[in-house]
């Protein structure tokens, strides 16, 4: 599952710094606790914006310098 993904990730030093966002129709308090204790960094629940998904991708996104 992807709690699972998100302990392998951070276990492995080479990737522990990758984001996070999970969207979940478990929006009970139990499920964020578990992504909050793993450093998942965003938490959203179903239904979600998708202009607030967008400004967190963009949020992590790196910054592309000028052509």
């Amino acid at each position: 599952d992807g709690f699972d993904l998100i302990r392998a990730v951070r276990a492995d030093p080479s990737s522990a710094d990758i984001p996070f966002i999970i969207i979940s129709s478990r929006v009970g308090q139990k499920h964020r606790d578990i992504a909050q204790a793993l450093g998942v960094n965003h938490y959203l629940g179903k239904p979600y914006s998708e202009e607030a998904l967008l400004a967190l991708v963009r949020t992590y996104s790196p910054e592309k310098s000028p052509a």
